[in-house]
């Protein structure tokens, strides 16, 4: 490792694209992938492990919280409680002190629900640091959603609309980001100095999209051999649940199963309860669901099955 780096994990939000799946349960503890891992265990394996790392959690903290605490992780873990939810920036503004004494000289913030795989940390840290810049954005070839840049010599020198700009060479933001903790202090303080009260305060469009404007900020691009995804929306969540298990069935420990049940490619998550006779396929169970004799799945919808009586289908989303 040529420096230290800390990885700040903002974990607090809502998770408003997730429901119902996070109406009553944090997005960052929910299932993903084999073995009882979590949506927060992956930001968690991407940061090196000599690193510290520091999470700020909030909506329904306690859940995730033990989470962390019930696992053993090769790294240092800080947990900082979010007093209210105003999105990273705010998060950052609000523990600002803390952080300013917890992060070593280079942060890399992950968010709480991407899947991140092959990053090499070290390559891009080596690259922000032969740049001397104060922060590098980690892009990724154009995806559907997200921000688009594009990228001069290695330093991304314009944001912009891909519907205004379909023929220009772009790239989009994975929104991970690498920053010189001093730039990333002083620009967060700079926010408080203008009389910031916590209200919403996005990191995005308050710090990363102002920096391009206005001084040099380097882009790292995800080698073709990696893999990045935000599981945010439901059918990006159930799609890469069923590429981490290779199409199986996903079953929470902590779900209850009755014989008699019959899944096919099927997301149980934690304290489900699915009794004798039901019949599922392509079907999201909410936490907390209790489900009776249900037979629902077809090939054109992702299901979503939640509350003790209600069904309700939710088409995929495209992006």
């Amino acid at each position: 490792m040529l420096e230290k780096i800390t990885g700040f994990i903002p974990a607090g939000g809502r998770g408003e694209r997730l429901q119902p799946l996070t109406s009553a349960y944090p997005k960052p503890a929910l299932l993903m992938g084999m073995g009882d891992k979590r949506l927060i265990d992956y930001s968690l394996q991407v940061i090196p492990r000599e690193s510290n790392v520091v999470i700020s959690i909030g909506y329904f903290g306690e859940i995730l919280a033990d989470h962390l605490l019930k696992k053993s992780h090769e790294q240092d873990i800080k947990i900082l409680w979010d007093r209210n939810m105003n999105d990273i920036g705010g998060s950052m503004a609000q523990h600002i002190n803390e952080i300013g004494e917890l992060f070593s000289n280079y942060v890399l913030v992950l968010p709480a629900d991407h899947i991140l795989e092959g990053l090499d940390v070290d390559k891009m840290l080596q690259e922000h640091l032969s740049k001397n810049v104060g922060m590098t954005v980690l892009v990724t070839e154009p995806r559907k959603y997200g921000d688009y840049l594009s990228i001069d010599q290695g330093n991304i020198v314009q944001s912009f609309n891909k519907a205004s700009y379909p023929n220009m060479r772009s790239y989009s933001s994975t929104g991970i980001y690498l920053f010189t903790t001093s730039y990333l202090l002083d620009s967060i303080r700079q926010k408080l100095r203008q009389g910031w009260q916590g209200e919403e305060y996005d990191l995005t469009t308050e710090i990363v999209f102002p920096s391009i404007q206005s001084s040099k900020v380097a882009a790292h691009v995800l080698n073709k051999s990696c893999y990045w995804d935000d599981t945010g929306i439901l059918k990006r969540y159930y799609q890469n649940n069923l590429r981490l298990s290779a199409g199986d069935n996903i079953i929470s420990p902590l779900a209850f199963i009755e014989e008699g049940v019959e899944l096919d490619q099927v997301v149980v998550l934690d304290h489900a309860k699915l009794h004798s006779g039901v019949k599922l396929r392509r079907t999201i169970v909410a936490p907390d669901s209790e489900i009776h004799k249900e037979s629902v799945g077809d090939d054109k919808r992702l299901i979503v099955l939640y509350n003790k009586v209600d069904k309700k289908y939710v088409e995929m989303e495209e992006n």
